[in-house]
């Protein structure tokens, strides 16, 4: 999943392994998480074409984050929206990326 954005297993100045990206600007390693981190999960989204989606019940209340991949309507990752809106999308965007890994699609 790392390599989709460029992510190699690295270790920092420290000798910590772990995926890391080098900061262009400061130079300074950052850890890569992007079940923690929306814009590593976004990073991963847009590179890979996955669209996001937050359906709804008919009483209007978000119940879960769908993702597919760009172009198609099977939803191949579906997680339900708890209070972090946040974090659930994350999760989906990591599941349709191994499910994406899985198929054997582009």
């Amino acid at each position: 999943m790392a390599e989709a954005v460029g992510i190699k297993l690295e270790f920092d100045d420290d000798g910590m392994p772990g995926f890391w990206k080098k900061e262009e600007r400061s130079r300074k390693w950052l850890s890569w998480n992007p079940i923690a981190n929306l814009g590593d999960a976004m990073a991963i989204a847009v590179k890979k074409k996955i669209n996001i989606e937050f359906v709804k019940k008919m009483s209007g209340e978000f119940v879960e984050v769908c993702a597919s991949p760009s172009g198609r309507g099977d939803c191949i990752a579906i997680v339900s929206l708890d209070e972090n809106h946040e974090e659930s999308t994350c999760m989906a965007i990591v599941q349709a990326t191994l499910n994406i890994a899985k198929s054997g699609r582009p």
